[in-house]
This record gives structure tokens, C-alpha cells and sequence, in this order.
């Protein structure tokens, strides 16, 4: 198993007890696993029968620890029941993760308003629900953890589920705040692309809409890819993690990389580095995983508004936290160590993204810097750290390539990032 990899053992979660709705199946099956391994009572809330099979498997090895709850989550009345016999049965609630999950497809204004109805009851009302009623035995206890499994960021034709999964991470950010100073912990957590019988007919219906097949769309996500049980795990190590992770986003891939995980994904291509790969790769890394923390940090001092406009404005520019991202960039330079890293390691890591956001920065720059030098000054400063991205990606091309040199369109870009300087755009008018 995946867990053992942790070095944990079943006494980090003896006695705790916690709820994981859409635990009969997928990533849900998968964390209840972990959680179990790692000792926990877990109570199984799912709407599904038919998953029923799974956990009398796993009753016969767990005993007591487990429990199977069928459960229309859309329902309050159920809701408030599952937590009443929990606290009846158990005497305490440790957790809720909230896994359950519905993706209706359609554009905005062809989708029929029931189906944004019952996305909004599964993905946002369930969860405000099971903290409304589970909250007040945590406070009680003076523990507990609430986690919510977020999908954050803009998706044609996917809106009916990302809107309300996008507010799932606000809720979350909410009660972390309000539970401060308290031992309760609240975050959310992103699995990344897996495919589970929920992403594949997802895939199967908005395949067209972006004029592909069905094949084609799994393909590109391929080498994204988290297996079910690598996501699942990282849901039960986030939990481990709670205090750590407390009013963040965070991503499997992480937690994983906190817990020093290997990640298995559907497509793990590696590549060799040489001696001397390995340290011109880490010494540019290094170079932007500094520039970044120092930015990320200085984010992190200021006021609580601009703090967060400047969170969010992240977010939408790169799809997925600051800490996330921070987290991908340590994990990069602790795979080149092993002298091997992914193919794809640019993208899988962030690293287009982050450059993208830089170059974001640099277009901000015009709109509130009025200043010719200072605007340059700027400028010049936020295209020494693209260049220094840039720099990853053409070693990445140029050990792909067995050495034969950096790729024309590496070298262009790097020499367009340049000419930025010279461009009309960073004229002032």
C-alpha cells in the first residue's frame, strides 16, 4: 500500500473518528483505506448501495472501525441524523472530509437550472451542512478537522460544478478564520485529474465541445494523471497534516511530497540527469524557488484584503494555490537529487504557469505604474525571473534532445522575453 510509504503507523489516528461522504468508491474508497490503516473509526456516508460490497470487504479486516451510512446528502434531515448517531455511537466527531461530488456538463445558459440546483446542494449546501451540525462537537471536544475537496479555476462548459466547488474553497477560508485560536482545523484540498467514474463521463460529455475525442482528452491528462489511491492517500495524510495545512488550498501532489512519497501517476516518464545536469538544474531552480518564496512571503505580511486580492489574483492567473505551487517547486529539486525527474516536469510542477504569472505581473505594471524608469525597472526585474524559468524548460528540452541543444523554440521564446523591453506596450501613452 501507497500509506505505508508515509512511515506513519495505525496509532497517528487511533481513536479519531471521521466522516468521508462519497466514501463508497474512487478517491472516497481509497481515503477511507488509508484512514483505516492509519487507525481511525471511519463512518462511510454514501448514497450508492451498491458500494456496500467494498465495505463488507473491509469490515471483515476493520471490525467495528468501519461503518456504512446510506445517505442523500441533499437532504438535511439526513444529515443531522448521520451526525446525531456518530456522536450516539462514538461519542465524538474527529473530521468530516467532504469527497462527495456531482459534475454536470453544459454551457452556462443551455444547462437546465435543476441540474445547477442539485450541483449546488452536492457540492456547496452538503458540505455548509455537515460543518453546521458537526461543528458544535468540535468545539465541545476543542478538536477536529473539516476539510473540503476543491476544483478551483475557469472550465468551459463545466461551470454547474466548478462554480460551486470555487466556493467550497471560500467556506473553508471563512470558518478558518473563524476558528482561530481554536484546535480545529478547516482547509481544502485539490486531488488533481483522476480518473474515477465521475472525471471519466465527465470526459465523455465535454470531449466534443472542445472538438476532440473522448481518447484524445485523456491523453492530454495523461501524464497529470494521480492514480485513485494516490489522491486518496494524500486526502488521509492531509488530515495527519490538519494544523499544518489549516485556511490553505493545497494539492495531493503536496501532501505527498511532505510525507515524501513517491507519486505514481497514470505515465511516469523519467528522465536521467547527468553530473552536471543535475547541478545547473538545481542551481536555476533554487534561484526561482528563492525568488518565489520571498515574493510569497511578502504577500503573506500584508494587510488581510490585499493579501487576499493578491491570493486570488494567483490563483486565477496560475489555477491552483501559492502553497501549492511552492510545494511542486521543492519537490522538483528534491527529484533532481535522485538523478532522475519527469518528463513533463515543467508543466507537472508549475513552472509555465508561474511564468505566465510573471508575465501577468509584468502587463499589471502599466496599468499602476506611472513611472517611465520605475515601470522599466520593474519590467527589467520581473523578465530576469521568466528568463530564469525559461532556463528550466530549455535543460529540460536540451537532456530530451540527448544533449544536441537547446530547441529553436526555446531559444525563441527566451529571446522574445527579452524584447518585451523594446515593445510598444511598455510605453507609456
Amino acid at each position: 500500500m501507497l500509506i505505508e510509504q508515509s512511515q506513519l503507523t495505525n496509532k497517528n489516528l487511533d481513536s479519531k473518528v471521521i466522516i468521508v461522504t462519497g466514501g463508497g468508491g474512487g478517491i472516497g474508497i481509497e481515503c477511507v483505506r488509508a484512514l483505516l490503516w492509519l487507525g481511525a473509526t471511519v463512518i462511510i456516508a454514501e448514497i450508492n448501495r451498491r458500494l456496500e460490497k467494498i465495505f463488507l470487504e473491509l469490515k471483515t479486516i476493520y471490525k467495528e472501525k468501519i461503518l456504512f451510512y446510506p445517505i442523500d446528502i441533499r437532504k438535511e434531515t439526513q444529515i443531522a441524523k448521520l451526525l446525531k448517531k456518530a456522536i450516539a455511537s462514538y461519542g465524538r466527531i474527529d473530521g468530516v472530509i467532504n469527497n462527495a461530488t456531482i459534475a454536470p456538463i453544459g454551457a452556462l445558459d443551455e444547462i437546465a437550472i435543476k441540474e445547477i440546483d442539485h450541483s449546488y446542494k452536492v457540492n456547496l449546501r452538503a458540505p455548509a451542512l455537515f460543518y453546521k451540525y458537526s461543528i458544535a462537537q468540535m468545539k465541545k471536544q476543542n478538536s477536529g478537522v473539516f476539510i473540503t475537496v476543491s476544483s478551483s479555476g475557469v472550465a468551459p462548459f463545466l461551470g454547474a460544478y466548478e462554480i460551486f466547488k470555487t466556493a467550497q474553497v471560500e467556506f473553508s477560508n471563512t470558518a478558518s478564520m473563524e476558528l482561530e485560536g481554536e484546535k480545529i482545523y478547516a482547509f481544502t484540498i485539490g486531488p488533481g485529474f483522476v480518473k474515477t467514474k465521475t472525471a471519466v463521463d465527465a470526459i465523455k460529455k465535454i470531449a466534443s465541445k472542445y472538438n476532440k475525442s473522448e481518447l484524445d482528452m485523456l491523453a492530454l491528462l495523461e501524464e497529470h494523471t494521480l492514480t485513485p489511491e494516490a489522491a486518496g492517500v494524500g486526502f488521509a495524510l492531509a488530515f495527519v497534516n490538519a494544523s499544518k495545512y489549516h485556511g490553505k488550498e493545497i494539492g495531493c501532489i503536496q501532501v505527498l511530497n511532505d510525507f515524501n512519497i513517491a507519486i505514481p501517476t497514470e505515465k511516469n516518464i523519467k528522465l536521467h540527469l547527468s553530473d552536471s545536469y543535475k547541478m545547473e538544474l538545481t542551481l536555476v531552480t533554487q534561484k526561482v524557488l528563492n525568488t518565489y518564496t520571498e515574493q510569497y512571503k511578502g504577500w503573506m505580511k500584508r494587510i488581510v484584503f490585499e493579501k487576499q486580492w493578491l491570493i486570488r489574483d494567483f490563483k486565477k492567473q496560475v489555477g491552483c494555490s501559492c502553497e501549492e505551487i511552492l510545494g511542486k517547486i521543492q519537490f522538483f529539486l528534491s527529484e533532481i537529487k535522485t538523478g532522475y525527474i519527469l518528463k513533463n516536469a515543467y508543466s507537472e510542477y508549475g513552472f509555465d504557469k508561474l511564468l505566465n504569472y510573471y508575465k501577468h505581473q509584468i502587463e499589471l505594471l502599466k496599468g499602476y505604474e506611472k513611472n517611465q524608469e520605475k515601470q522599466r525597472e520593474y519590467t527589467d526585474i520581473l523578465l530576469s525571473y521568466c528568463e530564469d524559468i525559461q532556463k528550466i524548460s530549455n535543460i529540460i528540452e536540451e537532456i530530451k534532445n540527448n544533449g544536441r541543444g537547446t530547441s529553436s523554440n526555446n531559444a525563441y521564446t527566451l529571446r522574445s522575453l527579452r524584447s518585451l523591453r523594446a515593445s510598444p506596450h511598455f510605453r507609456l501613452r
